[in-house]
Parts: C-alpha cells; sequence; structure tokens
C-alpha cells in the first residue's frame, strides 16, 4: 500500500502583459472569427493578439468537428498527443508528457478546467459538457499555471449561465454499437440576479478489442455518465459569483496487455496479423468516479483593476481488474485500487497602469493519495 502527501504553495507570481509576440493558430487558418480567450489571465484578449502558441476552439467549432472529448482535440492541434494507458491519460504537448501514471507521479502537461487544475490523469476522460470554449496552450506555462505545466496545457472553459433561456439536446450512434446522448438547460431564475444551468451525458460503446476466449466479454469499452450544473449570482454590476459542481462514472472494461511484449507467453492463441484480437481468460472491469466542486468570484474594483477568488474541491477514486499474463493458458491478474483527494485556492489580482498590464498571484494545492494494488495467481 502507498500513501502520498502534497502540499505546495505559491507566492506572489507575477507576469507582465508587456511580452514579446510569440507564433499563435487558430483552429481553422482558413477562418478569421473573432476568437476571444483567457489565457493569459488578464481578462478576456482577442486570439489573434495573445503572446502565445495557443488553439482555440468555439462550442461551435466543435459541434462541427464532432470534439466530445480531450482526445479528440488531436485532430486539430498541432504538436498534440494524447494517449491512453488503461484508465489513464497520458497527454504531451510539444512532445513533453509523462508515461507514470502511478499514484504520486504528475503529469508534465496538465488539464485545467474552469480554471481548477486536474491532478490525477485519471480525470480527464470526462467529457466536454456545454463547454463554451477550449484552449489549447503549447510550450512552458509554469509562471501562470504553476505545477507541471512543462509542455503546455489545456483550458476546458463552460459556459455560464445567464438571462438567456437555452436548451439542446443531441444523440450519436456509431459502429462497435456506439450510442451517447447529451442535452444541457440554462437560463434566468432571477431575472438579472441569478442563473442556472444543468448539463447531462449518457454514453456507451462496446469494446474495440475482441477478446476470443469465449464468456468473456471484449476489453476497452465504455459506459459512462456525467453531468454538471452551475449556478451564477450577479448582485451587483461589479461582483460575480460562480457555483460549479460535477461528477462522472466510468464503468467500463479496461484495455489488456499486448502479449508480445511479454516474452514468456505461449503463442498457442496469438492472431499475429490482427492487433484487435486478444485472448485473455480474465474478465477484467474498470469503476471510475470523479466529482468535485468550486467557488468562482470575480469583483471589478475599476475598468483596470479585477480581483478573481477560486476555490476548489476534487476527490477521484479508481478500481480495476486486469489479465496481467494476457494469455489464456493460465491466470495471473492484478487488482488495483487509487483514492485521490485534492483542495486548491487561487487569488489572482490583474490590472494595467497607462502601458503596462500585470498580474499578481497566490495559490494553495494540498493533495492526498492512497493506492493498493494487487497481484494474483490463479
Amino acid at each position: 500500500m502507498t500513501k502520498v502527501n502534497h502540499t505546495s504553495a505559491l507566492l506572489l507570481s507575477t507576469a507582465l502583459g508587456a511580452m514579446i509576440s510569440g507564433p499563435l493558430f487558430a483552429a481553422d487558418g482558413a477562418m478569421l472569427e473573432e476568437v476571444t480567450v483567457t489565457a493569459t489571465k488578464m481578462g478576456e484578449t482577442k486570439l489573434q493578439e495573445t503572446p502565445l502558441a495557443i488553439t482555440a476552439f468555439t462550442s461551435d467549432q466543435m459541434a462541427k468537428t464532432g470534439i466530445k472529448e480531450v482526445r479528440d482535440l488531436m485532430a486539430l492541434t498541432p504538436n498534440l498527443n494524447i494517449a491512453q494507458n488503461q484508465a489513464f491519460a497520458q497527454i504531451y504537448i510539444r512532445g513533453v508528457g509523462s508515461n507514470n501514471i502511478f499514484v504520486g507521479a504528475d503529469p508534465s502537461s496538465t488539464i485545467h478546467i474552469d480554471g481548477v487544475y486536474m491532478a490525477r490523469p485519471a480525470s480527464y476522460f470526462s467529457g466536454f459538457l456545454d463547454v463554451e470554449r477550449v484552449e489549447v496552450l503549447r510550450g512552458p506555462q509554469g509562471t501562470l499555471y504553476g505545477r507541471n505545466s512543462v509542455g503546455g496545457t489545456i483550458n476546458v472553459i463552460s459556459r455560464k449561465p445567464d438571462n438567456d433561456l437555452r436548451a439542446k439536446v443531441q444523440g450519436t450512434i456509431g459502429n462497435y454499437d456506439l450510442y451517447r446522448a447529451e442535452g444541457y438547460i440554462s437560463g434566468p431564475l432571477i431575472e438579472d440576479k441569478l442563473a442556472g444551468s444543468v448539463s447531462l451525458m449518457r454514453s456507451k460503446r462496446d469494446g474495440y478489442l475482441d477478446n476470443i476466449v469465449p464468456g468473456v466479454k471484449d476489453l476497452d469499452s465504455e459506459d459512462m455518465w456525467s453531468g454538471r450544473v452551475q449556478l451564477r449570482a450577479t448582485p451587483s454590476e461589479k461582483l460575480e459569483i460562480l457555483l460549479r459542481g460535477d461528477y462522472m462514472e466510468d464503468d467500463g472494461q479496461i484495455a489488456g496487455n499486448a502479449k508480445l511484449l511479454l516474452p514468456w507467453a505461449p503463442l498457442e492463441d496469438t492472431i499475429l496479423d490482427d492487433l484487435h484480437k486478444v485472448a485473455l481468460d480474465t474478465e477484467g472491469f474498470m469503476e471510475r468516479k470523479n466529482r468535485g466542486v468550486s467557488a468562482e468570484i470575480n469583483y471589478d474594483f475599476s475598468d483596470t483593476l479585477n480581483l478573481t477568488s477560486i476555490t476548489a474541491y476534487r476527490k477521484n477514486t479508481l478500481h480495476t481488474l486486469g489479465d496481467t499474463d494476457a494469455t489464456s493458458s493460465f491466470r495471473q491478474t492484478t487488482e488495483q485500487n487509487e483514492w485521490q483527494d485534492q483542495f486548491s485556492q487561487e487569488l489572482n489580482l490583474a490590472g494595467q497602469w497607462e502601458r503596462l498590464k500585470y498580474v499578481l498571484g497566490f495559490y494553495y494545492f494540498e493533495e492526498d493519495m492512497r493506492a493498493d494494488s494487487y497481484v494474483r495467481n490463479h
């Protein structure tokens, strides 16, 4: 059993807005659609005028291109690769990432959802729900985004509820018996004072890997549902309070080991010319739950001075069972349990004095993790 405790704090992180402009990319180079981003933490800026290497996608662009989760970003984002190792994501931006997925290991390229750092790679595959925009920042982002953003980071920004009543329901069907249904409703609860939104998603798909052992399910399937709620209060023109909560549960089958990588594995049932067929005598499973709450407070002291506070708590659990020997000749299994809690507090003061733009920040992060792993020979 392994238990790891992490506590970190970053005091007075300062970035100046008078930066040298670097390269930037729009999601579609043929379009001149104006896209607003918040990557610099200095308020909203136009994508074309932001001195960072960014690929940004609006909600309309994601709908047209079929981007429904973080892995879909790879097809339209340069220098981004997202691999999956069993239940864990491995993000590489400009070739910088980490293949260590075990408890206590941190990624080198990260994901932030509504300003909250997602510490564990098992929490990345939850799907996009009522998202306003996704920003992929390439290159080191440690000054503004802190720990582990060496290769870059992916920012997911939810659509804020407002006085406009909106609702949407859509479905998707595909091969491997895929079906996906999702929808949201957003609108005012108290005119000009309080608005809310609810988003839901249900997705199910058969496994990509065909297990030829009779009576054992295929591998790498998906059985997921998730939801998100938001409340947005605007007591005055200067004050905005956003409360968010989300929950995701996935009970699919994990992918198996590659038999040819194990020198002791017999080859009598190996399909050498088909990488999508395996012969595993253990029916594995995956039970993954991610949930969290956050409170974001924005206060405008003036047109050129803004304070933002983001307080968040997240909890992740993972339980998996897999066939370790990768054969049907004998049975060796690995069972793994992980528990993780994290708390973070961030304060940002962004302002402008004449031609100088600046941001001052405080960040606190605490994480508790525990993992159990059992290898059994049957």
